[in-house]
C-alpha cells in the first residue's frame, strides 16, 4: 500500500519507497532535507551542487569534510534512475556532504534510500550509503546505512558505531530499497520492504559533535559506496513495517 505523507508533521527527509506507485514529494514546512537528484539545471543544480528540494536549503556539495579528505563528485545518471529524471552514480571514491546537522536527541529514527551497488570498495568495513558521525577519541560515533558491513553482499544499519549486518543476500547491479528504523528501543533493517534483522539498541548518535550528513560514505571510516543512489530519506519517526512494506 502507498502511504500519503504530504501532511506529515514529523518529516525530516522523504524518500518514496513504493516503487510501483511512488511519486516525488512536494516539500512542506516540516521537510528538513529532500534530494530528488534530478539534475534540475533550471533551478541551479549542476555537476557539483546537489539541491535540497525543501525550504531549508541544506544543499549537497563535493567538498572536504573537516579538512581531513577531499573527494570528487558523483555524476548524474539520467539513463538509470529509480524514480524521477536522474540518480547519482558513485564510483567508490566520491561522496556528498550536506549542510544538514541534527543537533537534537532522537526518540525515533528512519533512514532509507534506493541503491544499486555494483561492487565493494572494502571487504572489511561497511561501504557508506547515508549517515553521520566521527571518531570520538578513537571511539566510533556514527549512525547510517551501509553496504557489505561484514564483507558480504548484504546491507547494514549502524547506530552509534554498533554495526548491524543483515541476512538477506544482495545481487550486484540490481536496485534495492534499504531502510533502517529505531523506535526508541529496537532497531530494524528492511530490504525491499521485508524485515531483514532486528535487535535492541541504545539511542543512535545523530548530532555526532556537529558532523554533517553524508551521502555515498560514512564519516567514521570513509569507505565509499560503489554504485547508484536515488531518493534518500531521513525521518525523525520510526516508520512501521506496514508503511515500509
Amino acid at each position: 500500500a502507498t502511504h500519503n505523507i504530504s501532511a506529515e508533521t514529523n518529516l525530516v527527509l522523504y524518500m518514496p519507497f513504493d516503487s510501483a506507485s511512488a511519486r516525488e514529494l512536494v516539500a512542506n514546512s516540516s521537510t528538513y532535507l529532500l534530494f530528488h537528484f534530478n539534475n534540475d539545471t533550471g533551478t541551479g543544480e549542476n555537476a557539483s551542487l546537489f539541491l535540497d528540494n525543501s525550504t531549508q536549503q541544506n544543499n549537497g556539495t563535493c567538498n572536504t569534510q573537516g579538512n581531513s579528505f577531499t573527494t570528487g563528485c558523483p555524476y548524474f545518471n539520467e539513463s538509470d534512475a529509480k524514480l524521477g529524471r536522474a540518480a547519482l552514480f558513485f564510483n567508490g571514491s566520491v561522496a556528498i556532504n550536506t549542510t544538514l546537522i541534527i543537533n537534537v536527541s532522537q526518540s525515533a529514527l528512519t533512514l532509507e534510500a534506493w541503491v544499486k551497488p555494483i561492487g565493494k570498495v572494502s571487504s572489511g568495513n561497511g561501504n557508506g550509503i547515508v549517515g553521520t558521525g566521527i571518531n570520538d577519541g578513537g571511539t566510533p560515533k556514527q549512525t547510517g546505512l551501509e553496504f557489505a558491513p561484514d564483507g558480504t553482499d548484504r546491507f547494514g544499519f549502524t547506530t552509534d558505531g554498533d554495526s548491524f549486518g543483515g541476512n538477506i543476500n544482495i545481487a550486484l547491479g540490481q536496485w534495492y530499497h534499504v531502510a533502517g528504523t529505531w523506535d526508541g528501543s529496537v532497531k530494524r533493517l528492511y530490504v525491499n520492504g521485508v524485515l531483514d534483522r532486528s535487535g535492541t539498541a541504545s539511542q543512535p548518535n545523530m548530532n555526532a559533535k556537529n558532523s554533517t550528513m553524508m551521502i555515498g560514505a560514512l564519516p567514521k571510516n570513509l569507505i565509499y559506496f560503489n554504485g547508484t543512489i536515488d531518493e534518500v530519506a531521513i525521518w525523525n519517526i520510526s516508520l512501521s513495517s506496514q508503511i515500509i512494506a
